[in-house]
């Protein structure tokens, strides 16, 4: 996640990273105050076409999507966070532009991704708040 603030939100110095660990939670916040995921795909030629904030986050979360392209070996740092979600219940919040994309339950994949419209953010923003599952259960720890 910090490494995606130094080198996609033209802000870096904007970018903060904060966490909070228990025995049953953990939480994680990765922002800044960039040009936002919608101005960073449209980097590349393949999305330059792409005109909403929604769409484009959708695209981002996905797995070798990034501004160097789907062919540059680039654009799987969310994968990692998925796999590392896979065991757990989580809640998934990502801002850019005017929308929210939200992740919530057991084993969160971006297929059960909604969107929503929101005011406009300035830059991205990604927070997880995760929590165990009991054994046997779709339930919180």
């Amino acid at each position: 996640m910090e490494s995606n603030i130094h080198e996609h939100s033209s802000a870096a110095t904007t970018g903060i990273l904060a966490f909070q660990a228990r025995p049953s939670l953990f939480e994680f916040v990765a922002a800044d105050s960039g040009v936002g995921v919608l101005a960073t795909l449209r980097e590349d030629e393949e999305f330059v076409d792409l005109t909403d904030h929604g769409l484009a986050m959708h695209a981002a979360l996905q797995e070798n999507v990034s501004r160097y392209g789907r062919v540059s070996g680039h654009g799987n740092g969310f994968r990692d966070l998925f796999l590392g979600l896979t065991h757990l219940n989580a809640d998934l919040r990502f801002r850019s532009g005017d929308h929210a994309l939200l992740i919530s339950g057991p084993k969160p994949e971006l297929k059960t991704a909604r969107l929503a419209q929101k005011t406009p953010f300035i830059g991205f923003l990604a927070a997880v708040r995760c929590q165990p599952m009991v054994p046997g259960s779709t339930t919180r720890h």
